[in-house]
């Protein structure tokens, strides 16, 4: 249906007889999974920005989809900073819009994807105050918008449409701060630092109830969720952290002493079961990092790492994909001034080890090595220069290095493909502040192979690169005139593709692949 595939009706088969669908029936315009690309470009019209999308598995066979064609008010003057965001199943994208006619207020609208192609946009926010901040649920598709009067509004995306949108704050309380904590629960906060729960789901809302401490009411002044909503870390208005089971209502104090926010930092484990946390606590001039079992009721704590490093967020590196170990940054004493060292704390064997690699002060995590037991950083030797290079530690705390390209031109940008198995990685070109973007083939047996992407003497964008299903990657490069074309390049041959097109003239402003998109059409 309209050059995309959508589910059939099913077929019936009567007395238990095997039902064989006509092969030549089975060709599809899409054939296999493949997700979209959505863009935002003035192609159309000079300074005037629309939203596109166009399919994987058509690139240079059907133009992109303009969604934004169909707004009420279109065209549209600029997309809002939100731009446009996935809903955690990827099946809805939202996106807000300051249109033409009236360039004070924002719209928002959610398009669903999962039907072959984009439906219409559907209005989510006519009849409401104006939108200060909105957020999806975890794992449901809801999303909650906070209005600039504090109110708070839960919207439900159904099969049907949108559900009308219900009002969550009681009518004397004037929010602050909200935020999803399980996926059928919000905890918000008002201008006189109480806190409350409120539950979604049913019509009219459940009146709001006040979210509640052991040792009596806690105000609510900042909070932070884990991935799946379960666990809500805040502190109160005189500077007390307290972790909270949402579902349970149980609180417990986090760190023993009150602390400043720019002196805690912390990361929940992509499995959800652990928070590794640092805060200067209890010894001045030092910071400690401690891991958290979520796990157990009492909520048992481990000194890692204790460290001079005096900003809390300088000790936090990442965790490995599958949770079975995290990197943290050590102490640097007897090191250059900015440097730290890359240590690994193996949650298996429940010990840290590392081999004291020294890492620059402007460091980060880049990706994941091709066998994905190793992170990869970007480092930077000293602060006083721009040379970085890719080197990477594995759970063992055994170092994993990564070769540069033939030139041995210094990084700007890492990113690998979700298979590992291939990179692409910007390199910086003399002192003009130009990029090269060179694309590394790490399949075997041209392992470590590495091509210079077209286009000598412009600046590329390598983030958000790589499809979803790692047959390729897509890119916008700077124009003399000014252009930013957005190109796409097929890897799925031995050979490197000739870049494609995707884009008509125009300037190419954001672009984001369909996420985890692992269904079939």
């Amino acid at each position: 249906m309209g050059g995309a595939c959508r589910a059939g009706a099913p077929v019936q088969c009567s007395n238990a007889a095997t039902c064989v669908e006509d092969p030549s029936a089975l060709a599809c315009t899409y054939p296999g999974p493949s997700a979209w690309l959505v863009y935002e470009a003035d192609e159309d019209t000079p300074a005037v920005d629309e939203l596109y999308a166009v399919k994987e598995s058509v690139f240079g066979v059907q133009q992109p989809i303009k969604i934004s064609g169909s707004l009420p008010n279109a065209p549209v003057e600029h997309f809002t900073p939100l731009s446009f965001v996935w809903s955690p199943d990827a099946r809805w994208l939202l996106f807000g819009t300051t249109e033409k006619s009236d360039t004070v207020s924002t719209r928002y609208y959610a398009v669903r994807f999962d039907r072959g192609i984009p439906e219409a946009p559907i209005a989510l926010t006519s009849g409401l105050p104006p939108v200060d901040s909105m957020s999806w649920s975890p794992t449901e598709h809801e999303l909650l918008f906070q209005g600039t009067d504090g109110s708070l509004y839960w919207i439900h995306l159904s099969d049907d449409g949108v559900d009308v949108p219900v009002q969550l704050n009681a009518p004397s309380h004037v929010v602050r701060y909200a935020i999803w904590a399980t996926r059928r629960a919000v905890v918000y906060s008002t201008t006189d630092s109480a806190a409350y729960r409120v539950s979604v789901g049913s019509r009219p809302a459940p009146a709001p109830s006040q979210f509640t401490s052991n040792d009596g009411p806690s105000t609510l002044d900042l909070g932070w969720a884990s991935a799946d909503g379960a666990w809500l870390i805040f502190h109160t208005a005189d500077r007390v952290w307290l972790i909270a089971n949402v579902a349970s209502l149980q609180v417990q104090r986090l760190a023993k002493n009150a602390l400043d926010p720019s002196q805690v930092s912390w990361q929940f484990s992509p499995d959800c079961l652990h928070l590794v946390y640092a805060a200067s606590e209890q010894v001045i001039g030092l910071t400690e990092l401690y891991l958290v079992d979520l796990r157990s009721s009492f909520l048992p704590r481990t000194k890692v790492e204790s460290t001079e490093l005096m900003r809390p967020g300088d000790l936090l590196g990442s965790w490995a994909p599958d949770s079975s170990f995290f990197t943290y940054f050590g102490d640097p004493r007897g090191r250059e001034e900015g440097q730290k060292s890359l240590n690994v704390y193996d949650m298996a064997n429940q010990e840290s080890s590392g081999t004291g690699y020294d890492v620059g002060f402007d460091d980060w995590a880049v990706g994941f090595s091709p066998d994905r037991t190793s992170i990869l950083y970007s480092t930077r030797f000293s602060p006083t220069t721009s040379y970085t290079e890719l080197t990477g530690i594995d759970r063992k705390g055994d170092e994993q290095s990564f070769d540069e390209d033939a030139a041995g031109r210094p990084y700007s940008h890492a990113e690998f493909a979700t298979n590992g198995l291939a990179a692409l990685y910007c390199t910086t070109v003399g002192t003009d502040q130009l990029t090269d973007m060179v694309f590394a083939d790490l399949r075997p047996p041209l392992s470590r192979r590495s091509v210079r992407v077209p286009g000598e003497g412009s600046v590329y964008s390598c983030s958000k690169g790589f499809a979803p299903d790692s047959k390729g990657f897509a890119y916008y490069r700077f124009a003399p005139d000014g252009a930013r074309t957005l190109y796409w390049v097929d890897i799925t041959k031995q050979v490197m593709s000739q870049p494609l097109p995707l884009t008509r003239a125009g300037r190419v402003s954001r672009y984001d692949w369909q996420p985890g998109t692992t269904r079939a059409d």
